[in-house]
């Protein structure tokens, strides 16, 4: 890798969805390899923060509301 390319992914900011080959654009609902549709991961923090809101804002177990969302999203892009 020559050091130009270094340097073009040291100043990529994958935060503000920079890529060494400048932005990306992500379609709301991707498919993966098996063709299977996935949800972005902000797609899948709105949910999973509605989630928890609904379920009372409790401490803790912040993995049951993301896979939850996760799975309702795909499911609801499936159908």
């Amino acid at each position: 890798m020559t050091t130009k390319k270094l340097r073009s992914v040291r100043n990529a900011d994958p935060v503000k969805g920079e890529s060494p080959k400048g932005p990306v654009r992500r379609k709301s609902i991707k498919a993966n390899s098996n063709s299977e549709p996935v949800p972005t991961d902000d797609e899948i923090a709105r949910k999973a923060y509605e989630l928890w809101v609904d379920r009372g804002c409790p401490m803790g177990s912040p993995d049951e509301d993301w896979f939850r969302a996760k799975d309702e999203l795909t499911l609801k892009a499936t159908a």
